[in-house]
């Protein structure tokens, strides 16, 4: 669906449950915002759009970029001696030593080893991609798979909707619509990181 369509699905629930004209009157810009930061939010929480790929270290630099596009890293591993890394704590001094790095520390968009690299040495990333520009109205959050874009993002943009709204009575329901995308964003997460098996369908609730 593109964000049009995700769009004018948003206002006509807002319309139904405010007695508003969103549909005829809204302000698409401002759904548009709050779309993108939806789209960023369910990526990141959800890991939906996970994937993989390889950082090379560069000898006696301690830290190396993270893979483009890159929102979140879920593991990291050195294929050469089947072995993950160990995540460092942040208050943890980091081993000043050269040699192969056997731990590693997230900055931004950095990562940054326990051991210096003495060598150019090639780790797997397991990761999660995040959107690479902010969707505009033709686009299609096309990081989430189409089946769970009207069941998920819509949500985020109500809760703002309604969080942002004048009318007292519109505010009060704020929680409602707050709580409703949380729980479709749980049982999203839950599918994508070990709910999910061939055969299964989604409990969409």
């Amino acid at each position: 669906m593109t964000a049009t369509d995700l769009i004018s699905k948003t206002f006509r629930t807002f319309d139904e449950e405010t007695d508003s004209k969103y549909e005829q009157d809204g302000d698409r810009t401002t759904a548009l915002d709050y779309l993108n930061d939806g789209y960023l939010d369910v990526c990141i929480v959800t890991k939906c759009s996970r994937t993989n790929g390889t950082v090379v270290t560069t000898v006696n630099n301690r830290e190396t970029n993270q893979p483009a596009g890159a929102v979140g890293i879920v593991s990291i591993s050195y294929p050469a001696e089947y072995r993950f890394l160990d995540p460092v704590p942040p208050k943890k001094i980091l081993i000043n030593q050269t040699g192969c790095p056997s731990g590693y520390r997230l900055k931004t968009t950095k990562i940054e080893w326990d051991v210096i690299p003495n060598a150019a040495y090639t780790f797997d990333v397991d990761y999660v991609n995040g959107p690479s520009a902010e969707l505009t109205l033709t686009d299609e959050p096309s990081l989430i798979p189409e089946i769970w874009q009207p069941r998920i993002l819509p949500y985020y943009v109500l809760w703002q909707l309604f969080a942002t709204d004048k009318r007292e009575e519109v505010l009060a329901r704020t929680p409602f619509w707050k709580s409703l995308y949380e729980e479709k964003l749980n049982k999203m997460k839950l599918y994508f990181n070990g709910g999910q098996y061939a055969g299964r369908r989604p409990d969409w609730g």
